[in-house]
């Protein structure tokens, strides 16, 4: 799809950009940035990679409060590669260290991400919440774009559900 070039674009831009300034943060950063769409374009092995190159520079520079940022872009590989539950423990642990690191935006990512896996294995309840949750952040954050993004997940999500016996 044209964005998903547009996109690709951008983030080799930023990759050159943060190559020429030598801010080797900024160029782990782009590369766990870029390996997201990696992952949205079937590519997961390739984002694998581009995560552990941007993981080994973060270890080198000491920059752990990425490691949520890491964790989540590893869980969304592993989902791509079907590994649910390996996926699920690494969102987990993710949501873990975002927490920790009081890194609220890739903690609603992480819930948004972690309620999408829940709603595809069936478990509604889990995921709503999941939803739910990271709509508030995103909310609380001013990422209104996202928050009513995954607003609209969460509605159709209960539009997906059986309805109860009696009703």
């Amino acid at each position: 799809s044209g964005a998903y070039a547009e996109a690709w674009s951008h983030y080799e831009a930023c990759e050159a950009l943060a190559q020429s300034s030598e801010d080797e943060h900024l160029g782990a950063l782009c590369l766990v940035n870029h390996a997201e769409l990696m992952v949205a374009l079937g590519r997961p092995a390739d984002a694998r990679r581009a995560v552990a190159v941007a993981e080994r520079s973060f270890e080198a520079l000491e920059a752990h409060f990425d490691a949520p940022d890491v964790a989540r872009v590893l869980a969304l590989c592993d989902r791509a590669d079907g590994l649910v539950e390996h996926a699920e423990t690494r969102l987990i642990r993710a949501r873990e260290l975002a927490r920790l690191t009081d890194a609220r935006l890739t903690e609603a990512e992480v819930g948004r991400d972690l309620g999408r896996l829940y709603a595809d294995t069936g478990r509604m309840e889990q995921a709503a919440l999941a939803l739910q949750e990271a709509a508030t952040t995103f909310a609380t954050l001013g990422a209104t774009a996202d928050a009513a993004a995954v607003r609209r997940e969460l509605t159709a999500l209960g539009s997906s559900r059986p309805a109860s016996p009696g009703v």
